[in-house]
């Protein structure tokens, strides 16, 4: 079964990752007698709707009954996941099903996110089919959201993939010191260098008209903002290095809160 991550980064683009959007028209079906299991929905979905993701499956259907709807509900999209991905890291991402989901990949049951309709995300690496079309599955229960006004909330989802070695936390906080902005990060690595060495996080501070304002090295640190009086716009990027290869980055917006 792929692994659960539910302190995932976000989704990004960049020369080392790629995102691809799953928003669209999914199959719906909602089970209220929670037969789809004992049916193998999770091979497909026959007689289903057609409904649009990030939105709720209640906004398509008239009438109250389907709006107070509380149950199983299933969906299920066709994706295509390149060959060239194979040898990296793949996963599944979501920005939420409310409130329970079972995520499957061709019939095999892959991860569940365990509740909240929080960001999860799982790795389908070892269950894609590489240079062919993969039907994803997920099997929602909503009976814990009494308050949602949601019925069937599927919000967005993605496909990503990672180098094999990749940055998979980065957290900052900040704090002011005098007229500067002390910026601390912390980041965490999967993976290992492949003859033994040691993989390093670099990270810098650039503002939008300012550029380069800081540099780094390490798992963590602290970067100083001094913004002398102009106004600007910054992001964190953290870097993962073996010697001097870059392997992966990931950028994060710089917000001060009220700093």
């Amino acid at each position: 079964m792929g692994m659960l991550n539910n302190s995932m980064l976000n989704p990004q683009n960049n020369p080392y990752r790629r995102a691809l959007r799953l928003d669209g028209l999914w199959k719906f079906r909602p089970d209220p007698e929670s037969i789809g299991m004992e049916q193998g929905w999770e091979d497909g979905l026959t007689d289903a709707q057609r409904i649009w993701v990030p939105e709720a499956s209640g906004d398509l259907a008239a009438g109250e009954e389907r709006l107070e709807y509380r149950g199983d509900f299933w969906y299920e999209k066709e994706i295509f996941v390149p060959m060239e991905w194979k040898g990296r890291e793949v996963s599944l991402c979501f920005a939420g099903v409310s409130y329970r989901a079972f995520v499957f990949i061709n019939g095999v049951r892959t991860g569940v996110c365990p509740g909240g309709g929080q960001l999860f995300q799982i790795s389908i690496t070892e269950a894609a089919r590489y240079g062919m079309e993969n039907r994803i599955v997920i099997l929602g229960d909503n009976r814990k959201t009494e308050a949602s006004p949601f019925p069937c909330a599927c919000r967005s989802a993605w496909l990503t993939v990672v180098p094999r070695k990749f940055i998979s936390f980065l957290r900052t906080s900040m704090e002011r010191k005098n007229a500067a902005i002390l910026v601390k990060y912390e980041a965490e690595i999967s993976g290992k260098s492949a003859d033994g060495g040691v993989l390093e996080i670099a990270a810098e501070v650039r503002g939008e008209k300012t550029g380069l304002v800081a540099r780094a090295t390490g798992k963590t640190g602290i970067l100083q903002i001094s913004p002398g009086g102009i106004r600007d716009l910054y992001h964190i990027t953290a870097y993962l290095k073996d010697r001097d290869a870059i392997l992966d980055e990931y950028r994060q917006e710089i917000v001060f809160d009220g700093l």
